[in-house]
């Protein structure tokens, strides 16, 4: 885990994609246990009647009603925090209150809290709840809103990211099917990370067949090129690309690359060879292996 801000978290997953979260804050928390409150206290009370009627039944001394008393306390306890622990167990981090405050509960590395962590962070919520509610002042002086049991657990309370339906997901990867590099040198990597191996260098105005895309603070983009490589381009070092205009987004990254091009003939551009396009002035420009030339038109 990678943490920027105290209010974000990035995470980086197994296939070297890095995730943002966004921390779960104190006030949020605190409503989402309001809310719980409203289902779990009336559960506990409702838990401790049918108690005490089956105590009644069995209790004859004044030793038994003692033991049921204590007993009666262990009972509501049991189902008070046992109700936090089954509603996030059963679906995956989140109990009604977080659900309706768009929170979960995950684990630090960005999976999901297991069952053990979650009976970890509920059985130490007794220690966040019983001790003069420590676990609000905890909560408030720890940078990530973690109580004593997210410590203990390993977790922290983070708001759920929101789901990307078929339809958003089909609408975005049609806008972005094809790209084209728009620098040369392009390095074409193993993994979205700067600092993961280079599969290829990619010249200029190479074409690019999107994949996947990351949304990461660095846009990433999973692409496979003309020759059958794939891998992972920089965002910025690409642009969109319509196939049926490729000439004139090609002509367009160059006039735009063309005040930072030498037209000397002794240096050489591969990257950029073959291209040939106008230039202001009626001037045609073509880009190859001997260098760029300039030459006006017959």
């Amino acid at each position: 885990m990678e943490s920027g801000q105290f209010d974000t978290i990035n995470v980086r997953t197994s296939d070297n994609v890095t995730l943002g979260y966004s921390i779960a804050g104190l006030g949020s928390r605190l409503v989402a246990q309001i809310l719980d409150n409203l289902l779990a206290v009336p559960l506990t009370l409702i838990a401790i009647l049918l108690y005490g009627g089956v105590a009644n039944v069995f209790v004859t001394s004044t030793e038994g009603a003692g033991f049921a008393a204590a007993g009666a306390g262990f009972f509501a306890a049991f189902v008070y925090f046992g109700y936090f622990l089954v509603a996030e167990a059963v679906t995956g981090g989140k109990t009604p209150g977080k659900g309706a405050m768009g929170l979960r509960v995950i684990r630090l590395d960005g999976s999901a809290a297991d069952f053990g962590a979650l009976a970890v962070r509920n059985v130490i919520r007794i220690v966040d709840v019983a001790v003069v509610l420590i676990g609000i002042v905890v909560m408030f002086f720890q940078p990530q809103t973690r109580r004593l049991g997210d410590l203990g657990a390993g977790t922290i309370v983070v708001r759920d990211r929101a789901m990307v339906t078929l339809a958003a997901a089909v609408a975005s990867r049609a806008a972005d099917e094809w790209r084209i590099t728009s620098a040369s040198n392009v390095r074409l990597r193993r993994a979205p990370a700067t600092d993961a191996s280079v599969a290829a260098e990619l010249p200029l105005g190479a074409s690019l067949f999107v994949l996947q895309r990351t949304h990461a603070a660095d846009l990433w983009y999973q692409v496979k090129t003309d020759d059958g490589s794939s891998g992972w381009v920089l965002g910025r070092l690409t642009a969109l690309l319509d196939p049926e205009r490729r000439g004139r987004t090609i002509e367009a990254i160059a006039l735009d690359r063309l005040p930072n091009l030498r037209l000397d003939p002794d240096k050489p551009k591969p990257e950029i060879r073959g291209i040939m396009m106008r230039v202001p002035k009626h001037v045609y420009v073509r880009f190859d292996a001997d260098g760029a030339k300039g030459s006006k038109p017959s």
